[in-house]
């Protein structure tokens, strides 16, 4: 195995640190709504907590955004999302609901079928997505479970909780444009990067699985990293942390997320789950 091979999992390893940025701070006196049960685990799930308290900060899965910049919400739209309480969304396979302080507001019936004929009576009206996006669109829509709840209230939101089976795929294309899911975004590594990147192989997949880390690059498997709870519970006391990143400690170590990276002339690994 060559010694630059790890140089390959910098980006796959950047984005899930991404997640884990997410689930640092704390924000936001509405209840969290339960999910509803389901008939069948899904493969992949996410839960968010999206908060907006009196002031006008918001706070999304843990994360105050005004530390991030973001500034203050207008008045107005402070005065709405307290009139309505809460919102809460729910998505899966087969339907998705709509409710406003636990009363159903509305449900969509839906199967692959169906999104498909939606997806194609779109196109009659100018909008249409590449069959690679569709297709992945499709792909996650079938195997995941969306729970959102927007609410107002002055207390913490509550952190993200992943569990994603499912690769996010990430392509870096020739000219260092960086493509996630099918979908190019307006961002590129220089080509000193990109070549140096090159070096270690042609792709690599990383995956976090409730603290365990491991990664392959050209299906070579690397070291496995394990990070044991009660250890990291001790390093959190030992540095004293802020409440709110120690706090995030376990959403992080419970959480399920994984990245399949591809360079110029490489493949992404078929069939491949995190964790699986």
């Amino acid at each position: 195995m060559k010694r630059k091979m790890p140089v390959l999992v910098i980006i796959a390893i950047t984005v899930l640190s991404l997640y884990v940025k997410l689930s640092t701070t704390a924000y936001a006196s509405q209840p969290a709504a339960e999910p509803p049960v389901q008939a069948a685990a899904s493969a992949n799930s996410a839960t968010i907590d999206i908060v907006l308290n009196d002031a006008g900060d918001l706070s999304i899965g843990g994360v105050n955004l005004s530390a991030l910049g973001v500034g203050k919400l207008d008045s107005q739209v402070t005065t709405v999302a307290k009139n309505l309480g809460s919102v809460h969304l729910m998505t899966g396979a087969s339907e998705v609901s709509v409710d406003v302080q636990g009363t159903q507001i509305a449900k969509i019936d839906w199967s692959a079928d169906s999104r498909q004929n939606a997806a194609m009576l779109a196109t009659r009206y100018g909008v249409q997505l590449q069959p690679g996006v569709q297709s992945r669109i499709e792909e996650w829509l079938s195997s995941t479970t969306l729970d959102v709840t927007a609410r107002f209230a002055n207390e913490a939101s509550k952190p993200l909780n992943i569990s994603l089976s499912k690769y996010l795929t990430l392509d870096i294309q020739p000219n260092g444009q960086l493509v996630i899911e099918n979908i190019p975004l307006a961002a590129a590594i220089d080509q000193t990067a990109l070549q140096t990147m090159e070096l270690g192989g042609k792709s690599a997949t990383v995956c976090w699985n409730k603290g365990v880390l491991t990664a392959q690059v050209d299906g070579q498997p690397l070291p496995t990293i394990t990070l044991n709870p009660d250890g990291v519970s001790m390093i959190t006391n030992a540095l004293n942390l802020d409440p709110s990143v120690a706090g995030a400690a376990p959403a992080i170590l419970g959480s399920k997320l994984g990245v399949d990276l591809s360079l110029p002339g490489g493949t992404h690994a078929a069939g491949a789950t995190c964790g699986g």
